[in-house]
Order: C-alpha cells, then structure tokens, then sequence
C-alpha cells in the first residue's frame, strides 16, 4: 500500500489510500478493512457514510479517499486482493491529525507602570500543540521580570514598564500547523515633562510663545498657570491644539510673571520649572516740567520731570534740542529729574525738554519755555554816513533786551519826531531819511528803556555831497589823414571831479600819437589816420557820480582798400554759392564784379547785394566753374581783388548698363559689362545681391572694374548682378542684370523612419534643389504611390502625408526628383505602425486578514510592451518594504497586510503611445477590535446628568458594550445608551453612581476594553449622626461626636454658642475623626465650657449644621 505501514489524516482535510497489485490470473476481487470490517468490495460501498469513495483506476490500482477527515476515521486499513490462485493483503494504520485552535485567546491589558499581568492562551489540536510568545515579531523568553509557565499558557510580566508595551502574540503549534491569536498591551505611566518653557524677554507689543512638551500614558492633557493661576483661552491668550504651546499675542507689561505647564493624566501629573515673562516697555513720562517760566537774570531755577520704562530709563534734558550738561552753574539731581540753574542770565532762555531713554525707546517731554528778563543794552550803534543829495539814509541801532524796550531818536541831542522824510521802523530797528538834503547834516543818536533801565548809543555824523556838471561841450572836427586834431571839455562837482575820453563804443587810451590826462579837459591826437574816425565824447566824474558832454564826429577821409577778398570754393552741382567782398574808403567806395575779366551783372542765377559785397549763384551747374574777382572805387582811389576760384563737381552717373537676363548652364564663363562718368572720377564696384564681390580664383574685374568676368560658373552664381559708381558727391546703381544657372536635382532633404500609432497620421519630407524646378514623384516598396482619399503630396510643402495609417502602410518610401537635365533618388524611410495598451486580465477582489499575504494579479498588452503601474483609492503605489511591484512584473504582493492597506486597486499599463487602466479590485482587510476614544473623567453634582463617550474601529465593524466596576451595565429608567451603544446616558445622577466606567468593542477578530473613566457624583455635606445634651459634674471629662458624610470629603469645625470653638493651645480640647465620624473631647470641664455646641461640615458643595448639644456643668 503505497503511504508506508503508518499515514497521518488532518481533520477537515482529504485523505486518500492507495492500494497497487500485480496478480495472474487477474484479480477478481478487492476488499478495502477497517479495523477487522469490510466496509468496501471492488467499487461498491458496504458502509452508510457520503465522505468515502472507492475508485478503481486500472487493474492494478485502486483507491480508497475520505473527505473532510474526522477522529473517527483513524484506525487500521487493509487491502485484501483475490484471484483464482489466492489472495494478498496490505495493512496500513491511519492516525488522525488536527490543527491547533486556541480556545482561550489573551486580552489586552492597561497597566499602569509597575503593576503585575498575566496573559493567558491555552489551545487544542492533535498531536496536542505548544505554546510560544512573540512581541511586536519577536519572540519572548523568560528573564527577570517575564515569566512563562511551564506550558508556556501563561506569560506574566512584574513591575511592568512602558516599554512593555505592543503587540503580543500566543502562537500555538504542532506538526500540522500553527494558529495565532493576537492582544495589546498599553502601559499607563504618569507624564513627565521632557521640554521645559524657556525664560523668556520680549517687548511690549510682541507676540510669545512657550513650549512644553510632556510624555504619558494616556497621553496627558496640558494645563498652563501665571503665579500659581490657571490661564485660561481669552482673544490674547491661545493654546494650540494640544496645549503644548502657549501664545500670548501683543504682550504688555501686566503679562510679566511666573508660567508653569502641568500635564496629567489619570495616572498622576507633572508640573515643569517655572518660566519667567519679563515684558519690556519703551521709556515714558509720568510728570512734565512746568510749562512757562519766567525768571529775572541773577535769579535761581529749578524744573523736574518724571518716567517710568523698562529698563529703568535714563533722563536727560535738552535745551533748544541740544543737550544740557552739568557745569558751575547747572546741576542734576535725583537721577536727573530735577534740573536746578543758579544765577540765571539771558542765554538760559530757552524750550527745555527732559527725554527719558530705554533700550526699547524714548519720549520727550513737554516743552518747559524759560523767559529771562534783563534791561536794555544797545549791542549796535548807528554808524556815519556819507550821503548823496537826494538820496536816502538809514541809521541802524540795535539792542537786546527782555522785556522788549521802546526806542527814540536825537539829532544834534534835539529829539527827532516822524514827518514825510523821516521815519522810524520798530521792527527794523532802523531810522530813515529819504530825499537828503544839507540840512540833515549833523549827529544822530538812538536811546532804549524798559522797566529794568535804559541805554544810549554813540553819535553818527551825517555828511552830504553831489555830483559833477559839464560846463563846456568838446566840437565836431573833420581832418586830412595824417594830420593832428585837439578836443576840449570843461566840468565842475564836489568833489573835484576827473575827466575820461570815449571813442563811441570804445575808451580812448593815451599812446605816442594822443594826449590825455584825468585831470585835464584836453583830447590831442597826432598823425591823424582813417582809424581816428568817429564819435567822441568826455565824462566828468567824481566819488558822487558824473556827467557826459555830446557826442562830436572826428571825420579822416582815405582812398578805397579791399578788405575782404572773395575765397576760392568747391561745391556741389545743384547748390547755392555766396562770396563777398568788402572794401574800406573814405568816402565809401563802389564795389563791381568780374568773371574770368568780364564784368558779371544781376540774371535769374546771379543775385548781387544791394551794396555789391555779396555775389550769390544759386543752383550752380558744372558751367558755372571760373575765377571770379571784386574791384573798389571812390573820389580818392581803386582797388582789386584777389581772384577767387569756383569749381562745381557733380555725382557719378550709369552711362552704360550691364545685359539685363543671361541664362548659363553650371561651368560656363560669365561676362558682365559697365560704364560711368563723374566728378571727382568715379570708383565701380559689383554687387550681387545686395552684397560686394571680391577677386577669387574664378572672379576678375578688367578696364578699370568695368568688365566683371566669372569662370566655371556654379548655380551659387544665380542671382541678381548690379554695378555701384561712386565718387564723394554720391552713387549710381545701374539696372538689375539676372544671371540664372541651371543644374540638374538633388535631394537635399532626406524622409525619414517613422514609428506610428494605428489610425494616426503621419508626414514624409523631401526636399530637392535644382534648375529648371524638378517634378517629384514617391514610391513605396520601389513601386509608385498614386494619390487616393488618404494619400496626397503637397507641391508647396514638399511632404507626403498619409491619413488613418494601417498596417498595409508599413514599408519603404522614398522620393524622386527630376528636370530636363537628370534626376536623384532618395534613400528609403521605414514606417513602423504601433499602438496603445490593453487590459486582458483585471486584478480579483479579495479579503484577507489583516497580517496575512496577498497578491492582484494584471496582465496587458501593447506597443511598445506597455509598464504595469498600480494605484489605490486613485493614489500611485510606490514600493515599500510590505508593498512591491515592478514596471515589468503582472503582480502586486504585499505582505503583513495592514488595515490602510483595505481600498479599491487598480493598475496602469502605459507604453509611449498610450495607457489603459484595469478595473478596479476591492482589497478587504480583517482585523481585531481597538477603541479609538475612551470615555473620559468626569465629575458632577448630585442631580447633573453625565455623558460617556465612546468610539471604536476594527472590521467586521465591533459592537460596543459598557461595564461599571467590571459588570455590565443595562438600561434602566435613569440609564441609556446611544443607539450604536457609543455614547452612556446617566440622568441625574446620584452618589451610587460613582465608579470605573468602561467601554468594550467586540468583532469576530477579538475584543478591546477602553481605560476606565472615574465618574465622581458629588454632593453637600449631610449629618446623620448629631451631639446629644450633656450634664456634667466640674472636673470630669465629656465627649461630643458628631458623623458627616459628603464628597468632596468635608471638614468638619465645631461651634460653641455659634462662635467659632478656638482650641489652639488649650490642652484640654482635642478634635479627633475617623473615617465619618468627628468627636470633640474636653478634658476636665470648667464651668466655663457650659453652653450650646454644634459641628459644622463644609465642602465646595456647601454647609451643614448639626442640631445644637447643651453641655450643663455642674459643682459638686
């Protein structure tokens, strides 16, 4: 039996049993035994029971299969085979296996720190399995704080630390297979601050934040405090959302202090050092100086001014902006607030300011106006004058003074009142007198007076004077050349006056030839000549002014003399010329002109000046050219000028144009003829379009470049041929001469190779050069293409287009250019047709759990061979360490899927040419309860309703439960539940209320219990146990007791006749409590102590009294 003597079966699994044989003659029976029965012959089935099948395959094999294995097929089988000649057995005995199924899973946990758990994990299988522990993937040993049972079904961990934390594993195992159930363990551990606020010094104005960072488990809220008070959010005081930051926006001065962060948790709390805010603010005056000051000089003055700021700031005064320093007059106290001048004089006059300066800023203060008051001084006396007759004069008297003085004027000590010609301006401070005469001589003083005195200036002398008068006019005088001439002039003026002589326009100087002085009236001049001529006049002046005698005429007469002679010019043909002549003489000469010795007279062309000094030819030609010359006559003389040139050049001119049209065909000769006049002589050059030709190897130029010549002429010599003349008046271009080459085609522009997409279109260029113009042709696999709705050639563009390309397209193309003189053919150009990316096989939805493996599968095809990409929920994939897939692979694996991983995937094929998408596979991901919000803390007032908040994710999606100090809570009249069981409803909760709420979420992967959240119910103190009477003898001892209950836990005073009972110090009283009940216990009673008492419970809730208790003492 094929398997061996002994074979395992897994429950739920197939088991099959194969028997062989080999028997002559053939077998003609075979019986299949289990433990001793016969429970199949041949094929047929002796016993009831759907799971096992006989098959016989061939006659030397059969089997025997059982389907979903149970326990109780285990046993032993035999197979029995009988022929004519005997029979054979084999024997084979099956155990039964089973895979392990844990039955007991390990719930989270939340400890806090230092605490003691136990997971626990027991599991059943055959062969019976082990048990091993992992966390977060690694596996768990015994050491000193973790301990495994001997069977490994209980993990214990002591003194429990937050990196105990994570996902823990029970892994069950035996040869059949393993099964895993998983739990989490959250430590709890109070929070510590790892980042302290920092001491911060800001502005006022500014915007600061401190930080304060906190670790904890459950994480700890944060809690800010300035001096031991909780800061709460307000419009200037932000929290971020964790607390973690604290802003204060535009700090001011009242935000200095003490801040501190508190984080807590329910395990505990930590507060972090204290952080200080020292708000700086600029310098500012709390107390001005007095405003107006007035002072007599000699007098003492003192100013004080006031500010606050920080940094203290520093005050200093200014004078008239200018800072004011201590010396022996000036000092500075009380830090500079009070500023004390003794002996006051004028210059303390003045806008005093006090500036108080900090590092953040400073202000001035109001302005304090000093005014010290002094009698008058005159500080600028009234100087002598020396004044014309008729002019005006003023005398300036200045003074200083406070009050302002009035002022007044003596001439000759003889006070002066104001009248037309005398005035005197105040503000000024200036005495006038217009239109002077000699009575005003004499001395003038000014006198200032105030209330304080007065003061008088010293004289001024007042001095007038005039001017010179001609009392005798020089004569006109007319002389011969070289003759001698005297001028007289006559004057009186006081001073004394002096004499100058004026040629018009010019002074007269004394030289070798004329005779002056200052203080004669006599002009001589001697050896007269024409340069003498003209108007003369003297001037008498004196320190006053002067006075100008008539203006005579000195006339020298002389023969004519040409002055300016006629200059030699060249010009331009079309222009105006202009020369002149001038010619001096006494009397004037005449002026007359002449060309080449012919008189010229006014023409059409010719303009002569009305004097004759100016001869104009307007629009010269080159006919006009000659020497022209001038001649000047008059009674005395002639005279002739120098002979002036005027030659007239013109621009070149074309007088002989090169062929207009010549045709040559590649590697002829090309002559080229051209012929011009102008002056200067011109220069030729050749041009061909547009740009120089020089001398080469085939280029010559002869006769003066007017023959051009090109050998072996090339179609590079096409184009349009000018001759330029030029000469410095302007060229002359001649008429276009078109030389055409011609030369047979040749492809220039090649088509080329193109890939495609199916249904495209696509273009082959071909460019030719040649002359005549070539046709063009295209061929296809070397046969001819002929147009057709998808096929055309564009003469202008020189392309062939095809449309919709298809598959027939696919081949080589070239293109044929020919003209009378030969053809060209171009190399071949491939066209390759391809096309986008399909989809052929979409990725499979799927469900996993999460931690399992999983792969999508997607297939494509394209060309080029098209690059798988994948997407989820829309997002590209990038490869990770769980997360792989390549451009060239169909599959995406991911391993250890995670709940994220659940989505909708789909992958991309893309090629060059296009991209295709899949549809989109669902990917769904199992996984275990967690709670995502605990229900928090909460404290209340006896009759306040109370909300717990609970939320939970896993999938299947958990149902939620809640449990109050471990056992489950239903609803009932004043308790309810969200209809998703999220939120727990407690109405007017009362004291029996309080406890450990929790929150548990369950789906078919596991379960989660939340943190527990403490609902504290609290209410006033209540009295139920009140102090009774008591009758006492003097000397004995009594007690009182009074028993409170109350939360918050209240405290407890007693009263005496409703006065506060002081037992501070008297040895006799002792106050004594345990758990509720309070006693008050008086030792050796005084008749003293007789009267009403009561205890008194207080908590935040309120107060409460007891019933009053009479103490009666008595004597014995």
């Amino acid at each position: 039996m094929i398997g061996g003597p002994q074979q395992f079966a897994i429950v739920g699994k197939i088991k099959k049993l194969l028997c062989e044989y080999d028997a002559m003659p053939p077998v003609s029976e075979v019986q299949w035994i289990k433990d001793g029965d016969v429970i199949a012959r041949n094929s047929s089935l002796l016993v009831n029971e759907s799971r096992i099948s006989v098959t016989h395959y061939n006659e030397s094999q059969i089997q025997l299969l059982i389907s979903q294995s149970t326990s109780q097929d285990a046993g032993n089988y035999s197979c029995l085979v009988i022929n004519a000649v005997g029979n054979s057995s084999q024997r084979t005995s099956v155990i039964s296996q089973e895979l392990p199924l844990i039955t007991t899973r390990p719930e989270g946990k939340t400890p806090i720190e230092g605490e003691k758990i136990t997971l626990s994990c027991n599991a059943t299988g055959n062969p019976e399995p082990s048990i091993s522990w992992v966390k977060d993937g690694s596996p768990i040993k015994s050491k000193s704080r973790i301990g495994l049972s001997k069977d490994n079904k209980r993990l214990t961990i002591t003194n429990i630390s937050r990196t105990d934390s994570g996902e823990y594993q029970c892994v069950a195992r035996n040869r059949v297979g393993n099964y895993t159930s998983n739990s989490r363990v959250v430590v709890l551990y109070k929070p510590e601050i790892v980042t302290h606020p920092q001491n911060i010094t800001t502005r006022e104005g500014q915007n600061v934040s401190l930080y304060c960072n906190a670790t904890g488990s459950p994480v700890p809220t944060i809690s800010w405090y300035k001096n031991g008070y909780p800061i709460n959010n307000s419009f200037s005081t932000i929290f971020s959302p964790s607390h973690e930051q604290l802003t204060i926006r535009n700090v001011n001065r009242i935000d200095s202090g003490d801040y501190t962060c508190q984080a807590k948790n329910r395990v505990g709390t930590d507060t972090s050092n204290a952080s200080t805010i020292n708000v700086q603010f600029r310098a500012e005056i709390v107390f001005h100086p007095q405003v107006n000051v007035i002072k007599e000089e000699g007098s003492n003055l003192t100013l004080f001014c006031n500010a606050t700021g920080n940094p203290a700031p520093i005050i200093s005064w200014t004078k008239d902006g200018s800072p004011t320093k201590n010396n022996s007059r000036i000092r500075f106290s009380k830090h500079n607030r009070l500023l004390t001048i003794s002996n006051v004089n004028r210059t303390d006059s003045g806008h005093y300011r006090c500036v108080a300066k900090n590092s953040l800023g400073n202000e001035t203060s109001n302005v304090s106006t000093v005014n010290i008051q002094y009698k008058p001084e005159i500080t600028s006396h009234p100087k002598s004058v020396d004044i014309k007759e008729g002019g005006n004069v003023t005398f300036s008297c200045n003074y200083t003074a406070n009050p302002s003085p009035t002022t007044s004027w003596t001439k000759d000590e003889s006070p002066i009142t104001n009248d037309s010609r005398i005035s005197y301006s105040v503000v000024n401070k200036v005495l006038t007198i217009t239109n002077v005469n000699r009575k005003d001589s004499g001395e003038y003083r000014c006198e200032a007076s105030n209330k304080l005195g007065n003061d008088t200036s010293e004289a001024a002398e007042l001095n007038v004077k005039y001017r010179p008068e001609i009392t005798k006019h020089p004569q006109n005088v007319t002389v011969a050349e070289r003759n001698y001439v005297t001028l007289t002039c006559n004057a009186t003026g006081n001073p004394e006056p002096q004499f100058s002589w004026f040629k018009v326009e010019n002074t007269v100087k004394s030289n070798n030839r004329i005779n002056m002085s200052a203080k004669t009236s006599h002009l001589t001049i001697t050896d007269v000549n024409r340069h003498d001529s003209g108007g003369y006049l003297c001037v008498a002046h004196n320190e006053v002014g002067n006075d100008t005698s008539i203006i005579v005429i000195l006339d020298v007469q002389y023969r004519p003399e040409i002055a300016t002679h006629p200059h030699n010019i060249r010009t331009r043909e079309g222009q105006n010329v202009t020369i002149y002549c001038n010619a001096t003489g006494n009397p004037v000469p005449t002026i007359s002109w002449y060309k080449n010795e012919y008189p010229i007279s006014n023409g059409f062309r010719i303009i002569l000046s009305p004097g004759y000094e100016q001869l104009t030819i307007r629009n010269v030609n080159r006919i006009d050219s000659g020497n022209y010359t001038c001649r000047g006559n008059n009674s005395v003389g002639a005279d002739t000028s120098d002979a002036s040139t005027i030659n007239v050049q013109f621009r070149a001119e074309i007088v002989y144009h090169p062929q207009t049209n010549v045709i040559k065909e590649e590697g002829s000769d090309l002559t080229l003829f051209c012929n011009a006049t102008g002056n200067p002589i011109p220069i030729i050059l050749w041009t061909k379009d547009g740009s120089p030709i020089n001398n080469n190897s085939r280029i010559r130029f002869s006769i003066h470049n007017m023959l051009l010549t090109i050998s072996n002429v090339n179609r590079t010599d096409s184009g349009h041929y000018r001759c330029v003349a030029n000469n410095s008046l302007g060229n002359d271009t001649s008429n276009v001469a078109t030389v055409d080459i011609q030369y047979k085609p040749e492809i220039t522009i090649r088509p080329k190779s193109r890939d495609i997409e199916e249904g495209g279109n696509v273009t082959f260029s071909c460019n030719s050069t040649a002359n005549p113009l070539p046709t063009t042709s295209w061929t296809k696999d070397e046969s001819p293409i002929t147009s057709n709705s998808r096929i055309s050639y564009s003469v202008v563009n020189k392309v062939l287009t095809i449309t919709n390309v298809n598959g027939n397209d696919s081949g080589e193309y070239r293109c044929v250019a020919s003209n009378k003189l030969g053809n060209d053919i171009s190399k071949a150009a491939k066209l390759n047709v391809k096309y986008e990316p399909e989809i052929i096989t979409d990725p499979s939805d799927d469900t996993v759990k999460e931690g399992q493996n999983t792969t999508l599968y997607c297939n494509a095809t394209g060309n080029p061979l098209p690059a798988i990409s994948w997407k989820k929920d829309g997002h590209s994939i990038g490869n990770n360490s769980r997360i792989s897939y390549s451009a060239e692979s169909n599959e995406l694996r991911i391993i250890n899927v995670y709940r994220t991983d659940r989505g909708k995937y789909h992958c991309v094929a893309n090629n060059s040419i296009g991209n295709a998408s899949s549809h989109a596979a669902t990917l769904a991901v199992e996984y275990k309860s967690e709670i995502t919000t605990h229900p928090s803390n909460v404290t209340k007032t006896e009759g306040e309703n109370v909300t717990l908040h609970c939320n939970a994710t896993g999938y299947p999606l958990p149902t939620l439960s809640w449990t109050k100090d471990g056992s489950d809570i239903s609803n009932n009249s004043r308790i309810s539940f969200s209809a998703d069981k999220k939120q727990l409803a407690i109405t007017k909760a009362n004291r029996v209320d309080r406890g450990a709420y929790r929150c548990v979420a369950k789906n078919s992967l596991g379960n989660d219990t939340s943190m527990a959240a403490v609902v504290d119910v609290q209410f006033a103190p209540e009295i139920f146990i009140h102090p009774r009477n008591v009758t006492i003898v003097r000397g004995d001892s009594m007690t009182f007791s009074c028993s409170v209950v109350g939360n918050p836990t209240p405290s407890v005073v007693w009263e005496k006749d409703r006065k506060d009972l002081n037992v501070t110090g008297n040895s006799r009283f002792n106050l004594s409590s345990r758990n509720n009940n309070h006693s008050l216990e008086i030792a050796e009673v005084h008749s003293s102590d007789s009267g009403q008492y009561r205890c008194v419970a207080e908590n935040s809730k309120n107060i409460s009294y007891s019933s009053a208790a009479t103490l009666t003492v008595q004597c014995e």
